[in-house]
């Protein structure tokens, strides 16, 4: 017969155990960390009018690649700049675009393709967010092409 104490030295060992043997934690990311958005999708319109279309939260898997495209609206046809809410271990690159997206006399670009890649362990999230203007880039500094995955457990690391 199974008493109390008998029971207690065979399942607490399995339920302390259980959260680092099914998630056992990354070196260098901070898989919880989350990268909120700040607003930076239009700095890129430089004064002209300028909207926001998101995409949705997105799941992505460890190691997986998931691909996003966001088209503006014809009110506000040019793409200017994005941002993006993300977990920390997640990089997104902008997919270089096909030659019927960028029109090669104006350079206007009327939608955007991010790829964004999970270096962590864990799924991980995230949701786009495109600038959309009535007139075409016109910011300084050049177009935002990638947001690096940023190893917090790594900083802290040195920190210390």
């Amino acid at each position: 017969m199974l008493t109390r104490r008998s029971f207690a030295r065979l399942v607490l060992p399995a339920i302390l155990c259980a959260p680092t043997l099914s998630t056992s934690a990354h070196p260098v990311f901070d898989s919880g960390r989350i990268i909120q958005y700040q607003r930076q999708e239009c700095l890129g319109a430089a004064g002209h009018q300028c909207g926001t279309v998101h995409s949705r939260f997105t799941r992505v898997g460890a190691g997986e690649v998931r691909e996003v495209t966001l088209t503006c609206p014809s009110v506000y046809p040019h793409a200017v700049g994005w941002d993006a809410k993300r977990h920390e271990h997640l990089e997104l690159t902008v997919a270089p675009q096909p030659a019927a997206a960028v029109p090669s006399a104006s350079g206007e670009l009327r939608s955007l393709t991010v790829l964004v890649r999970n270096h962590g362990n864990m799924a991980g999230s995230f949701r786009l967010y495109v600038g959309c203007s009535t007139r075409p880039f016109a910011g300084t500094g050049g177009f935002m092409s990638q947001a690096h995955a940023s190893p917090s457990r790594l900083i802290q690391e040195i920190r210390r």
